[in-house]
């Protein structure tokens, strides 16, 4: 093959993996082209030893370009890899949604319940919203666990309101018809992200979007266009946000429609696929230059 696109993982056993297809291609007089699906790269690398260090460094020698998820991750390889060597492919596709079933106006969650994700942080902030804006709304949320301790701890804030569901995870028609049901999109993590898919499928639906920045969250959600974007997972302010939409119909529609037009524009399949296809076409130019 001309091109040889790589996938790497940001841990030492992932990458240790990755490491003889990079150089197997590299031996073939393939271009190499890594992708990065995460945003933590950089904080796995600056934290290794002076030895595996070296041979992160050795292995990027032998690459062509790496991608990443949004523009302000290019950061992640500075000094690795040359900066024009660093291109943007954001994740893209097209959906299609049901008609909305319900008439109550419900917040979605759709990520796996996991600490990092900002899930007890959220059900807090819920909470505020229920007992101080004593405003009406239905939580519904999708994932999966593998923390037990902390299922029993977010359970029993649950348990005390009959309007907040954690259900199983979902997918297929059950998934379009939660993001059609839904009236606001809250997903708020607290440790590093790459590019949610969930973001763009909320986006895609028309939701206005609750989150904070991590990774490349802020090509999707434009603080005060298509909803609310955070710095930090604070219950006290993210009651504040999702009291504000919920509050307001105005809000929510006019968000709504800033989300789906953002996504019609920049996150489609033919988006991430025309970017790709620039990608490809830069990196194969200049071997026939070679």
């Amino acid at each position: 093959p001309e091109l040889v696109l790589v996938p790497i993982g940001q841990t030492t056993a992932g990458f240790l993996k990755d490491v003889p297809f990079i150089r197997m291609a590299a031996k073939a007089g393939a271009r190499v082209l890594i992708q990065l699906r995460g945003s933590e790269f950089r904080t796995w690398f600056d934290g290794l030893d002076p030895i595996r260090k070296n041979m992160v460094k050795g292995a990027l020698a032998k690459v062509h370009g790496v991608i990443v998820l949004g523009e302000n991750l290019r950061y992640l390889f500075e000094g690795l890899v040359p900066s024009e060597k660093i291109f943007v492919v954001s994740n893209g596709a097209d959906y299609q949604f049901p008609e909305c079933r319900t008439k109550s106006l419900r917040i979605l969650y759709l990520a796996n319940y996991l600490p990092g994700k900002g899930v007890k942080e959220l059900l807090e902030a819920l909470v505020i919203v229920h007992e101080k804006y004593k405003l009406r709304f239905e939580f519904h949320g999708y994932g999966s666990w593998d923390d037990e301790s902390y299922k029993n701890e977010c359970g029993k804030m649950v348990d005390r309101y009959a309007n907040f569901f954690l259900n199983g995870s979902i997918s297929g028609e059950a998934k379009w018809q939660a993001f059609a049901d839904a009236d606001i999109f809250v997903f708020a993590p607290k440790a590093p992200e790459g590019h949610p898919w969930s973001l763009v499928e909320a986006s895609a639906a028309g939701l206005p979007i609750v989150s904070t920045d991590r990774g490349a969250i802020r090509q999707n959600v434009i603080d005060g266009e298509n909803g609310f974007f955070l710095e930090n997972p604070e219950p006290k302010i993210l009651a504040e946000k999702i009291a504000e939409l919920i509050s307001d119909e105005a809000l929510r529609e006019r968000m709504g429609k800033a989300s789906e037009q953002l996504h019609s524009t920049h996150f489609t399949a033919k988006a991430m696929s025309s970017q790709m296809r620039q990608v490809f076409q830069n990196i194969l130019s200049e071997s026939c230059v070679e």
